[in-house]
C-alpha cells in the first residue's frame, strides 16, 4: 500500500502506490463519494527554471543588502 523512500531520496515523505489509490478510488465510486477530475500534465521544466531562478533572486538580494 505504502513505502518508505530509501537513502538518498526525499526523506520528507512516503509514497503511496498507484494500485492502492485505483482501490480507493474504485470504493469511492461504489459509495458515491468521489469526483471526477481531468489530468493536465504540468510543464516541470518551466516550474523548475522558475524555482531557481526565484531562488537565484533571493540569494542574490540577500547578498547585495549584507
Amino acid at each position: 500500500m505504502w513505502w518508505i523512500p530509501r537513502s538518498g531520496t526525499n526523506p520528507r515523505g512516503f509514497g503511496i502506490k498507484v494500485k492502492a489509490i485505483e482501490e480507493l478510488i474504485k470504493k469511492a465510486g461504489e459509495r458515491g463519494n468521489f469526483v471526477t477530475i481531468r489530468y493536465r500534465p504540468i510543464n516541470v521544466e518551466g516550474i523548475r527554471e522558475k524555482y531557481w531562478r526565484s531562488w537565484y533572486n533571493i540569494l542574490k538580494k540577500l547578498a547585495l543588502e549584507s
